[in-house]
């Protein structure tokens, strides 16, 4: 339950906008066990396009975007604060998650993301091992 009743309306506001425009993304910690069962939410996700150019905005077609509340998935940002390998899947596809960064209120969550391509990310030279 929500301290205070602004909490309880920001939380219900972000569910209905990402349970209408939002995507299924899961999570699975990079140490878990064999057995465990990923983290799953809905959450809002931006991948740009050529066509989603905006005049004056900085473009870069690699950079991906997850918006979500910090309960969704809990340890996510302590893990990418530690620089850990995390990934996340968004529709079927694989995301390195960059860096997570807290919105204004604390709550919210936004991850940048680069498409996972078989060892490397898609956009960003860190090699994994």
């Amino acid at each position: 339950m929500p301290e205070n009743i602004f909490d309880g309306m920001r939380d219900k506001a972000h569910d209905v906008v990402s349970n209408t425009m939002g995507y299924t993304a899961s999570w699975l910690p990079s140490d878990s066990t064999d057995g465990d069962e990923p983290l799953t939410a809905r959450v809002l996700f931006n991948k740009p396009t050529d066509k989603e150019k905006v005049d004056g905005y900085e473009y870069d077609p690699y950079r991906y975007m997850m918006e979500y509340r910090n309960d969704f998935f809990p340890g996510l940002k302590d893990r990418v604060d530690s620089n850990r390998n995390e990934t996340v899947f968004i529709s079927g596809i694989e995301y390195y998650v960059r860096s997570i960064a807290a919105k204004y209120d604390g709550n919210t969550l936004i991850a940048e993301l680069y498409k996972y391509q078989g060892g490397m990310s898609q956009g960003f030279s860190h090699s994994f091992s």
